[in-house]
Formats: C-alpha cells, structure tokens, sequence
C-alpha cells in the first residue's frame, strides 16, 4: 500500500476522498499550496508594513496619486526648501494652488498685527 500524504490542512476533504484522487492531481495540489505558502511567507513583512500606510493609500487615491508619487513630491519639495528656500517655497505654492506672492502678503500682514 502506497503512503499517501495528507490534504493540505486547510481543505475539507476525507482522507478517504483524498487518496482516491489521482496521484497526479494531488501532487499538483500539493504544490501549488506549499508555493503560496511560500509566497504568503516572502510577501509577509511588506503587508505588514504596508499595512500602517492604508489610511495614506487612502488619502493619496483621493487626491488622484499614489504613497509613491506622494511621497517623492514631498522629498522633492523638501529638499528643494534646503537648496533654494525661494524656489522650494514658490514650488510648494504652486503645488498648493496658492499665489506666492497672496501667502507672502498674508504672512507679513500677520507679522505686523
């Protein structure tokens, strides 16, 4: 009598069902379970992550970009206002749809107040 292995643990299927199923079929099973095992293992860490970023996911999809896109505006914006204050403070402005020159007014009329 052939020694079969057991179904993977997460079906719900005899033992009996199991090993009346061709070899074949229930080696290309088994394979295919222990491969996305292996990938739920490789994928693990960045899921978990990545799962902190979600309400970033959100809040980015409804600004009509990506975490990505997001954050490599912000690091360019960033290190744009160490570079060149000027610049990265018009570009930041622009980003914003505001007028430079409406926020540098506000901020000084702020000042003299």
């Amino acid at each position: 009598m052939d020694i079969i292995d057991p179904p993977p643990s997460s079906w719900k299927i005899s033992r009996e069902a199991w090993a009346a199923t061709p070899e074949v079929v229930r080696a290309e099973a088994l394979r295919a379970v222990a491969e996305l095992a292996r990938g739920f293992e490789r994928y693990r860490p960045a899921a978990e992550r990545d799962a902190d970023l979600a309400e970033f996911h959100a809040i980015a999809a409804a600004g009509g970009t990506t975490v990505k896109q997001a954050l490599r505006n912000y690091i360019g914006m960033e290190n744009m206002l160490r570079s060149d204050p000027e610049a990265g403070i018009v570009a930041l402005c622009h980003h914003m749809d505001l007028d430079p020159v409406d926020l540098a007014t506000a901020v000084i009329n702020e000042e003299v107040a």
